[in-house]
């Protein structure tokens, strides 16, 4: 590369950088006349340091490619570009790397001659991608780099040319305009060998934000494809979220016409829509999308989809998926059949899951009495934590006095003298409810059984049947050497102060020696 032709021969320190072509053409930029001030930046008087400097900057600058554009190692759309009449300033906007590195279209550039050709070229760059106000470094493009990669594309074909080189004596040597239209397909010797893809007319128009020439056929006919791939990439993105085939019945789109005018729908807005129309399917049972688990695949609407004016529908009794009566029916005995069975029903009212009342299946088609009834029974009753994985057996069993102890007891069927080992360290699903005397699963504390079955009219009576006339007296039990015992083991803390008596004030009246001979303690109150 000749960068010491850059500058001018005499007086490179009072010259401009480099010397532009200077020519007569002009073509027009509708929408951009403030090309006509734009300032052409590298074309002001510099020093030699600074000189060189811009030198080096745009030596660098011109081995890198144009972002926000196709690369140059991609093949071009050559039917649509010569169907459709491309011109050499659609060629800059949409394939910029294309025009500067290939051979034939930087020569036919450069022949073009353009005034300021370079300066136009970046600035056809930056404006069509909304980067000509920006810093000089986040510029795509700048003259110089330009230049440069011209120059080195059109040594390929001569390799004593030089763009320094004016008017009077650049164009020696250099092949002729018939020549260029049958080799402009001419691809750089650094160009891959192997099958390379062609870039679309709808790419290469999704990097252009502002066209000042789209008023022109090749400019119509990109837009056109890149508002079809849009659309397409739209309608399968609507076809997925709702699991349906992507016809364009199901899309309400106008269909796709010669204009590039048409209004965009967005995604939401599609789905919205969607939803509106199944306004007149039975409500949901959960009602909400929120509460819904497959709200995507849901049959039925909810109520965010309906409009102020539609009444719900309420849902059926069982939400089937089909409304086909079973050919097994009424000896039907599957009971996730998701046909109709209606012989079966009329003979037989709804049975009782049996799984009730732990049956935690949000779609169970069963009824379950126990679970709805202990619903509101529970409100009353303490709240008794029930750990999930193991759990350590309760070193006190049946003789536990602590309602809300949180280790595993013996099932209440077991004898009281029982010492049948505890096998299994989880929780039995029956709970106190368990009438398996054998049963080797954890309970909960037999005390709980004892406060939820107590009569009402024993409430000063204590859990060993005395009575005190301002309270409970508790005589020397587990519950009450937890509340005196001060050591770290947890077994004992949970049998402390959680059982203490309503009424009255408690003192204790054994000291340390007590305690470990296990002497009576009695409660004042």
């Amino acid at each position: 590369m000749h960068m010491q032709n850059l500058g001018a021969a005499n007086g490179a320190a009072c010259d401009p950088l480099f010397k532009d072509t200077a020519t007569n053409y002009r073509p027009d930029l509708p929408g951009h006349r403030e090309f006509e001030q734009q300032p052409d930046l590298p074309n002001d008087y510099m020093d030699e340091e600074e000189r060189h400097e811009e030198l080096v900057r745009a030596q660098q600058l011109s081995f890198r490619r144009i972002l926000n554009a196709p690369p140059y190692d991609v093949d071009l759309p050559w039917d649509d570009i010569l169907k459709y009449n491309c011109s050499l300033e659609e060629l800059v906007l949409f394939f910029p790397n294309h025009v500067l590195q290939w051979p034939v279209l930087a020569l036919t550039l450069r022949m073009a001659g353009w005034d300021r050709m370079f300066a136009r070229c970046a600035f056809f760059i930056n404006a069509s991608r909304k980067v000509h106000r920006c810093p000089r470094e986040r510029m795509l493009a700048e003259p110089l780099p330009c230049k440069l990669k011209v120059e080195r594309a059109i040594q390929e074909l001569q390799p004593t040319f030089s763009l320094d080189q004016w008017d009077t004596h650049w164009g020696h040597g250099l092949p002729n305009s018939s020549w260029r239209e049958k080799n402009i397909q001419r691809k750089p010797r650094r160009f891959p060998k192997a099958p390379v893809r062609t870039v679309s007319l709808a790419e290469a128009a999704s990097y252009v934000q502002v066209n000042p020439y789209s008023d022109r056929e090749f400019s119509r006919q990109a837009q056109k494809m890149l508002v079809q791939k849009q659309r397409e990439e739209m309608r399968h993105a609507y076809a997925f979220i709702l699991q349906t085939e992507p016809h364009p019945s199901n899309m309400h789109m106008p269909p796709i016409d010669g204009g590039t005018d048409c209004e965009m729908i967005d995604i939401d807005t599609l789905l919205r829509q969607q939803r509106m129309n199944s306004y007149h399917n039975p409500v949901c049972p959960y009602q909400k999308r929120s509460a819904c688990e497959d709200y995507i695949d849901c049959p039925y609407s909810h109520i965010e989809d309906m409009p102020g004016n539609v009444q719900a529908v309420p849902p059926p009794d069982r939400a089937r998926a089909t409304s086909r009566a079973c050919r097994f029916d009424p000896r039907c005995k599957n009971v996730s059949c998701i046909f109709e069975h209606p012989k079966r029903d009329s003979e037989e009212p709804m049975k009782a899951c049996k799984f009730d009342p732990v049956c935690r299946n949000r779609k169970c088609i069963f009824d379950h009495p126990q679970r709805d009834t202990q619903a509101t029974r529970n409100q009353s009753q303490p709240n008794i934590q029930i750990r999930q994985g193991p759990v350590q057996a309760c070193k006190y069993g049946s003789r536990c006095m602590n309602p809300q102890c949180l280790r595993g007891h013996r099932s209440p069927a077991a004898p009281p003298n029982s010492h049948l080992p505890i096998l299994a360290e989880k929780w039995c699903k029956w709970n106190n409810n368990c009438k398996n005397p054998a049963c080797s699963l954890m309970h909960s504390a037999p005390a709980l059984e004892l406060v939820n079955e107590a009569p009402k009219g024993t409430k000063n009576q204590s859990l060993n049947g005395s009575t005190h006339p301002n309270g409970p007296l508790l005589h020397n039990t587990p519950a009450v050497r937890g509340i005196l015992r001060k050591n770290n083991k947890p077994e004992d803390r949970n049998h402390g102060h959680k059982i203490m008596p309503h009424g009255g004030q408690i003192e204790q009246q054994a000291n340390g020696r007590n305690r470990r001979r296990g002497k009576r303690v009695t409660f004042a109150t």
